[in-house]
């Protein structure tokens, strides 16, 4: 069943003429936003009507799942890893070297410096770590 315009394009932009004029100093960005203001009840109406009424399953599961996306958040996809000395995910996670990148410096003055003492590493090969 073919669904009925009654909205009609020229009709809106004679009526958004009308509003920027009567409201001179309204922007067109914030006409729009007070215009979705405006109609947001309406069409939370008309999702929930479609989420519960709607013969189209697919339409009705579509509705639904933006209903509780906005209401609860989309669910989102974790993993908790539970690493523990038992746990054979951490030996075989012990084998494994991972490269980290070494941080790239941001301040030109610094690369540019010569060090003002000489370098030494946190501890020496002769002390137990």
């Amino acid at each position: 069943m073919p669904h009925e315009v009654s909205w009609l394009p020229r009709e809106a932009l004679d009526r958004m003429q009308s509003d920027l004029q009567l409201h001179g100093e309204i922007t067109r960005a914030a006409l729009a936003e007070r215009i979705i203001a405006d109609a947001a009840p309406l069409a939370s109406y008309r999702v929930v009507e479609i989420a519960t009424t709607s013969e189209d399953e697919a339409i009705a599961l579509k509705a639904s799942q933006y209903i509780l996306d906005r209401e609860l958040g989309k669910p989102k996809t974790s993993m908790q890893l539970n690493v523990t000395e038992s746990n054979p995910v951490l030996q075989v996670l012990e084998g494994v070297v991972v490269d980290r990148p070494q941080p790239t410096p941001t301040d030109a003055t610094v690369i540019d410096q010569e060090p003002t003492a000489p370098f030494s590493p946190p501890y020496s090969d002769d002390q137990e770590t």
